[in-house]
């Protein structure tokens, strides 16, 4: 039963860590493409990226965690208490994963998200984008023509 239960848990870290590929593949190599033709993502939609990204690489440690934690064992076989040393250290290191990449999205979500927002400027529709860092500051937003409700076109210039 061991040798099942590990078989499952390696499957569902498997397709955690490909979702977190996907995600990442979406993200970047849809940018680069947008990019090529004059378009981007809106923040809002690379803010959800990013927090699937951490979402998966979370599921994904922990279900990596169960896996290397399994010790396969021959049917009937009595666990070993000695030598946990190994366990020990990798529950401590992919413990210390966990609250690192709790601690960023922790820190993304409060302090360094961007947002943008739709308005009129000189008879357009366009997205003015705000930096996490920059929003308390006084500097202009990135202005930059409106595409859809995920795609925002070339920048215009700075706002007003």
């Amino acid at each position: 039963m061991c040798g099942r239960t590990e078989t499952v848990e390696r499957r569902r870290m498997v397709r955690t860590l490909a979702g977190a590929a996907a995600v990442l593949t979406v993200r970047y190599g849809g940018g680069f493409l947008l990019a090529l033709a004059g378009l981007g993502w809106r923040c809002w939609v690379r803010n959800l990226m990013v927090l699937a990204l951490c979402v998966l690489l979370f599921q994904g440690i922990w279900y990596g965690l169960q896996v290397l934690g399994e010790r396969p064992r021959v049917l009937g076989e009595r666990p070993r208490v000695r030598g946990r040393w190994p366990e020990i250290v990798l529950g401590l290191a992919g413990g210390a994963a966990l609250v690192g990449l709790a601690l960023f999205l922790l820190l993304f979500v409060f302090f360094l998200r961007d947002y943008d927002r739709v308005s009129e400027w000189e008879g357009q529709a366009v997205v003015a984008e705000y930096r996490g860092i920059d929003r308390g500051s006084h500097q202009c937003p990135r202005v930059c023509r409106y595409e859809s409700w995920l795609l925002r076109g070339e920048e215009l210039g700075p706002g007003r």
